[in-house]
């Protein structure tokens, strides 16, 4: 949540998209076997929300998933957002510990292009 408040959104919103291309990598649930981040389904439809506040044209691409019972979970719960339903999963992750290094170096990147 940090990461995408903290860069991904200032980002969006100073480059003023036309539209959206969500590339959905489902495999970036935490319980997928290859993926390894810590993302609940849930907040999938959560991310999705926030750039739709910055920009509601979106188009959403699936990626990659390799847990099938929870990148279903996953797409539903983006498809809820996109049309302002609500559903819940029970769905529960542990945070990322490195992320305010992460953070700190993202913006050490990318500070010559963006004002974060």
């Amino acid at each position: 949540n940090q990461i995408l408040d903290d860069i991904f959104l200032p980002v969006a919103e100073q480059f003023k998209p036309d539209f959206i291309i969500f590339s959905s990598g489902f495999d970036s649930h935490h319980l997928d076997p290859l993926g390894g981040l810590k993302i609940t389904a849930d907040y999938f439809g959560e991310i999705l929300s926030k750039f739709q506040d910055i920009q509601p044209k979106i188009v959403c691409t699936l990626e990659g998933g390799y847990n099938l019972e929870w990148m279903g979970k996953c797409i539903v719960s983006q498809l809820a957002k996109m049309t302002s339903n609500k559903i819940k999963t029970e769905d529960s992750s542990s945070e990322n510990k490195n992320v305010e290094k992460v953070i700190k170096d993202i913006k050490n990147e990318i500070k010559d292009y963006w004002e974060l």
